[in-house]
């Protein structure tokens, strides 16, 4: 299946304003929304350092948690 993304919208990369294909940036949007359990308006823009920091704070809390399982089961 191929989608030609005409729609343009208004989005921002790295807190740029960049015109971008509606549903590919309304998908990703979604996606990402869902994936991780965050609004999607706090993954409006993938690219800016309040987002990047937020990820490696939910990722290092993952892995702690991850490794403190493994440890208490005895797989790591």
């Amino acid at each position: 299946m191929i989608f030609e993304d005409t729609k343009k919208m208004t989005s921002y990369m790295d807190d740029v304003e960049v015109q971008v294909g509606e549903f590919a940036c309304t998908f990703r949007r979604r996606l990402m929304s869902e994936h991780l359990g965050l609004p999607e308006e706090d993954v409006e823009d993938p690219l800016n350092d309040e987002f990047i920091e937020k990820m490696n704070d939910i990722t290092q809390v993952f892995c702690l948690k991850k490794l403190k399982s493994n440890y208490h089961t005895g797989k790591y």
